[in-house]
């Protein structure tokens, strides 16, 4: 997740069961997290609140995603997570906004 979030602040709430071996972690379980963090290949930062994460065997699936921009324009969203125990990771989600910032230039950390 390092390489999609960085700088992240928040709160997850709920419940994990972690199973299976330690190679192959199965996690299954409920959340729902509230919480800041910058997007890494887009230099932006969001409050992003979920109201549940489902998480299933190689499947985490998120509903209702509400999302913040600094200049508080709004957004919702819903998307998967695809993964085989947590490697080869692809994402999928939808994103419904009017005015949203999605790339920050001004502030573009060049390392």
């Amino acid at each position: 997740m390092k390489n999609v979030f960085k700088n992240v602040d928040g709160r997850v709430n709920g419940w994990v069961n972690i199973g299976n071996n330690l190679i192959d972690v199965d996690v299954t379980g409920g959340l729902t997290a509230e919480f800041d963090a910058t997007v890494t290949g887009l230099n932006t930062r969001y409050h992003i609140k979920t109201d549940s994460i489902n998480l299933y065997t190689n499947h985490m699936k998120f509903d209702d995603i509400h999302i913040t921009d600094r200049d508080n324009h709004t957004a919702r969203g819903k998307g998967n997570v695809y993964h085989n125990y947590t490697r080869k990771i692809k994402y999928d989600f939808n994103i419904d906004t009017d005015y949203l910032l999605c790339y920050d230039t001004h502030n573009f950390d060049l390392m």
